[in-house]
């Protein structure tokens, strides 16, 4: 994550010689190009331009021109390898004026290393789930979460084992209810401060807000962890199924990354999901999932290789833009974020970031450019 502070130069500010126009013509001190009736507040109505100065007797070259300013304040080196610095600088402080134009670059190096995944299975309807009787079957949910993530592959293993199929009344799923559990429920799952890549495997669609007016169900989704001490999820008779909007504000604001494992008959209808979705890719899972680690390994690197650098909120007065360089020719300028693709581990991309002030007052800001997907962030 990379910090930004933007502010307009204050009064006295090195940058901006603010002294009074009204003074006695003739005198260089009084022929500053000063904002008259700027306060203390920061206020800063427009200046006159030079010609109107020097018009009024001011000797050629007194007039001292307002500039905004930069400064790096953390500028921490990217090493090969290195997981804890991905960009560069990590800090600056930026003072803008109104039209003047700030720029500076932000360097990003691909870590190596893997994220831990959170497997998801939402199984599809099956024309007997429990087919004799005696078979065991496990009692239908919503979502029930089984195990927190951590490094033991066994565990794992012998949990995922355990698992029985179990009865659904419809064809579609819940599986939103469980990508929502899973985003906001991070003491449960342990989610800690690793990447976030989510496992969703189906066959079929899935339920969304509306559904549940079908078993008189009105209430929307409060996204909030309902999970009880066995990981059961607790409201599925009381909330709606999450919209599509809901969850990418969810995703988006937890910072995970979602893979669709589906079957080929909803490999389109999962595709054009994922389009609403944030950093959320497809891949076609075969019916007795024998490419599951294959698929993984491709969908994974699908996300780690494309980078984005997007900023938090702006104020209403300041815009950015970014352009890209990828190891070819700059990219075009994008009004909302950096992109490249096909990054490769340990390569090194910059963007250059533009800041742009259309009026006063400005008052410090603190605004954010990170990667998604990815810990850390200038500021």
């Amino acid at each position: 994550m990379e910090e930004v502070n933007l502010g307009t130069p204050p009064l006295g500010h090195p940058s901006r010689s603010a002294a009074s126009s009204s003074r006695p013509a003739g005198s260089a001190s009084g022929c500053t190009r000063a904002v008259p009736g700027a306060s203390s507040r920061g206020s800063c109505p427009a200046a006159p331009p030079p010609e109107v100065l020097e018009g009024a007797g001011c000797p050629p070259g007194a007039v001292v021109l307002p500039r905004g300013s930069l400064r790096v304040l953390q500028d921490l080196e990217l090493l090969p390898g290195g997981e804890h610095v991905l960009l560069r600088p990590q800090r600056v402080r930026m003072w803008l004026l109104p039209g003047e134009e700030q720029s500076f670059q932000v360097r990003f190096r691909r870590p190596e290393g893997h994220p831990p995944l959170l497997p998801f299975s939402s199984a599809g309807p099956r024309p007997r789930p429990c087919p004799q009787r005696g078979d065991p079957c496990e009692a239908a949910a919503a979502f029930r979460h089984e195990l927190a993530l951590s490094g033991r592959a066994g565990a794992f293993a012998e949990r995922m084992g355990r698992l029985r199929s179990a009865a659904n009344l419809d064809a579609p799923e819940s599986g939103f209810d469980a990508v929502l559990q899973a985003a906001v429920c991070g003491d449960h799952l342990g989610w800690g401060s690793a990447t976030r890549v989510l496992l969703f495997c189906s066959d079929d669609a899935w339920h969304s807000a509306g559904d549940g007016k079908l078993g008189g169900i009105t209430r929307p989704s409060d996204t909030r962890c309902h999970l009880d001490a066995s990981g059961h999820y607790t409201a599925e008779h009381r909330h709606d199924y999450p919209s599509v909007g809901l969850l990418a504000q969810v995703l988006e604001a937890a910072d995970i990354q979602l893979i669709f494992a589906v079957t080929r008959p909803v490999v389109p209808l999962y595709e054009e999901l994922s389009r609403e979705l944030p950093r959320a890719v497809v891949r076609e899972l075969r019916g007795d999932s024998s490419n599951v680690l294959g698929l993984l390994a491709d969908a994974y690197e699908a996300l780690a290789s494309t980078v984005e650098l997007k900023h938090s909120p702006l104020p209403p007065n300041i815009s950015l833009s970014f352009e890209s360089h990828c190891g070819g020719a700059p990219g075009t300028p994008r009004p909302h974020g950096g992109l490249c693709t096909g990054v490769r581990i340990n390569q090194e991309v910059t963007f250059t970031v533009r800041a742009r002030a259309a009026s006063c007052p400005l008052p410090l800001s603190l605004v954010t450019l990170r990667v998604p997907g990815l810990q850390g962030a200038l500021q």
